[in-house]
């Protein structure tokens, strides 16, 4: 299969080297250890396949593999519209993806509500599917889901005195969406004609993005690169917004007063859009808001995605 003619075929486009490039076909660069841009061992080739094993004539044994999507119970049954922007994105990044037909809930809520033995099926489901050799990345569109796998698995097995080697595998291939779009944002073709008009942002960081992962720039990052936004940093971006997974259902009062000093924080930017990478944060912020405030609460690759489409904003009902 000559593998650059594959790929045009479905719109996507192979980095050739140049000189070769009508000539060049996956199985001769590995038969021939080819080097170059295209060679086995770096380049380009490693995120154009979603797995492979390959023993050289020296013996020397190659694997590479693509990235795994984790999308979550939160994208999967409350936010679609945020796991819709997300392919898109990484669709315009010419990344190929793979969503695996057995992921299982992270399990995080029973987790963090001290039901050790209860999640272990899901913890152990999950590692199983996601650190597997041919899995070079998981990136993962929801905060708890990733503070799940970089963090509470490892915690959790560690306290029931189990093996934790491949958790710590998965912790190491766990990445943020946002960390891997905007170390290549440069690559993106955003549009200034999704929006007639500047439009003013700000960010709130979800607890398990900035305090469990330590992710907070990438966001940003995202945000300013944005044709048309101004962007705004609201006081206290990084204090809690009252949700804290169950705490809200839990302690009802207590989170409606951290909700609304959060909510009193994003007023006082006179942002249009507060953008945040946590589904959980977008629910508590977004349904404690009253309906004068006209502020839209959006993932920020949502509003990537309107910018590389050059249309969409309309859908989210953005109102001066």
């Amino acid at each position: 299969m000559e593998f650059q003619n594959e790929l045009t075929k479905r719109g996507l486009y192979y980095p050739p080297d140049p000189g070769s490039m009508a000539v060049s076909t996956m199985g001769g660069n590995v038969a021939e250890n080819a080097g170059g841009p295209r060679a086995f061992k770096y380049g380009v080739t490693r995120d154009y396949l979603l797995g492979l094993e390959v023993v050289l004539a020296s013996g020397e044994v190659l694997r590479t593999g693509g990235k795994t999507l984790f999308t979550g119970c939160f994208t999967n049954y409350f936010a679609g519209d945020v796991g819709q922007a997300v392919v898109n994105v990484l669709k315009k990044l010419r990344l190929e993806i793979e969503i695996p037909a057995a992921e299982d809930c992270c399990g995080i809520a029973a987790i963090l509500s001290g039901e050790g033995d209860l999640p272990l099926k899901n913890v152990q489901q999950n590692i199983s599917t996601l650190s597997r050799a041919r899995v070079d990345a998981v990136l993962v569109d929801c905060a708890t889901c990733g503070a799940a796998f970089r963090k509470e698995y490892i915690d959790l097995l560690k306290r029931k005195g189990l093996d934790s080697t491949q958790a710590e595998i998965l912790k190491g291939k766990t990445q943020d969406v946002m960390e891997y779009v905007a170390e290549r944002i440069h690559e993106l073709p955003l549009r200034k004609d999704y929006t007639s008009e500047k439009i003013r942002v700000t960010y709130h960081d979800p607890c398990h993005l900035v305090r469990a992962q330590g992710v907070s720039s990438a966001p940003r990052k995202i945000l300013q690169a944005l044709p048309q936004v101004e962007y705004v940093e609201m006081e206290e971006a990084n204090a809690c917004c009252g949700g804290g997974g169950t705490f809200q259902f839990d302690f009802p009062e207590v989170a409606k007063g951290i909700t609304g000093k959060k909510i009193e924080r994003i007023r006082e930017t006179d942002a249009r859009v507060v953008a945040t990478g946590c589904p959980g944060c977008r629910v508590t912020i977004g349904g404690n808001m009253d309906e004068q405030d006209r502020i839209a609460v959006l993932h920020p690759l949502q509003l990537l995605d309107s910018a590389l489409a050059g249309k969409g904003l309309d859908k989210f009902h953005l109102q001066a």
